[in-house]
């Protein structure tokens, strides 16, 4: 049974969602089961700080910048048994508390987590399709996403940073990994799963990612993936692979995800999306690569376990 969590986010001029994401936390997070509540903030040039202090929250200065600085950060910070990650857009579902802590009841969790589903209708419907999650699709949908799924090489599964439950001693045990500034989720996931400790996700719990823009969202993948190319490492595949499996299919999928989700909008968007990465493609480095300089990349295949991804 989890007595105290501590709280820890990492956040960069947030003040337009942040008061409802702290609130929100407030409500779901009863205060008699909360230790600590660490802010980590990269620089912001508005009110994130004061806002932060506002819902009694301790804050610290991201001293090396962007996630990774702030994730590292924050684990400096932590005390509790179990620490909270929550981020600074999302907003937590209501049933969280009540549903992802169970799984700590299970020595060798070291994290579980929720799904965050864009509050953007056309982000919702990629993303949903994508998670194969799309609330109650249609029979034909469901049939062709479950004959998809087993002709993969592999399990997928969805991890992140933005609502999730840790085991404080195994994360501090294993390490933050430092070779991404960006996707340290993924590294994470991959070095906890490397020694045998479980990332459960929960797509059942849906909490709301705060998306008021589809072109601010492709604004912000493309500063990711070049921000992430700084770390160095070689692309996974030519450009001209990428263009005719990413690119050419997403014009037929885009079609189809738009049909199956009722969203006609995602027949133009999804293509968009996809053409966009090509210029983030040219210039970034794989953040997989610097993975596989760890870990072999048909090892990390074999690391993911279709037991941790909980759908109905």
């Amino acid at each position: 049974m989890i007595r105290k969590v501590d709280l820890v986010m990492w956040a960069k001029d947030g003040e337009q969602y942040l008061p409802s994401v702290l609130e929100r936390i407030d409500e779901v997070i009863p205060n008699e089961d909360v230790n600590r509540k660490i802010f980590v903030d990269d620089h912001s040039k508005d009110n994130s700080v004061k806002i932060a202090k506002d819902f009694n929250w301790n804050v610290y200065p991201n001293k090396k910048g962007m996630v990774l600085g702030g994730v590292l950060e924050a684990i400096k910070h932590v005390e509790s048994e179990y620490f909270v990650s929550v981020e600074q857009d999302v907003l937590l579902a209501k049933d969280w508390w009540e549903k992802i802590p169970r799984y700590m009841d299970t020595p060798n969790v070291a994290c579980a987590q929720g799904i965050p589903v864009p509050t953007h209708k056309i982000l919702r419907a990629i993303f949903l399709y994508g998670r194969m999650r799309a609330g109650k699709p249609r029979k034909r949908l469901l049939k062709l996403l479950k004959r998809v799924k087993k002709r993969r090489r592999a399990p997928e599964q969805y991890v992140s940073l933005d609502n999730n439950l840790f085991r404080t001693k195994i994360v501090k045990e294993v390490g933050i990994p430092t070779y991404c500034p960006i996707s340290v989720d993924l590294a994470l996931f991959y070095e906890l799963r490397k020694r045998c400790f479980r990332w459960i996700t929960d797509y059942n719990v849906a909490s709301d990612h705060i998306r008021s823009s589809f072109l601010g969202e492709i604004r912000h993948n493309y500063t990711l993936n070049l921000l992430s190319s700084k770390e160095g490492g070689y692309d996974v595949i030519s450009l001209k692979k990428f263009l005719s499996y990413h690119v050419a299919r997403s014009i037929p999928k885009g079609l189809f995800i738009a049909y199956n989700t009722n969203c006609p909008e995602v027949c133009f968007a999804y293509p968009f999306m996809n053409l966009m990465n090509v210029k983030t493609f040219i210039h970034r480095k794989s953040v997989l690569r610097n993975v596989k300089k760890v870990l072999p990349i048909e090892h990390l295949r074999a690391l993911i376990d279709p037991e941790d991804s909980i759908r109905q």
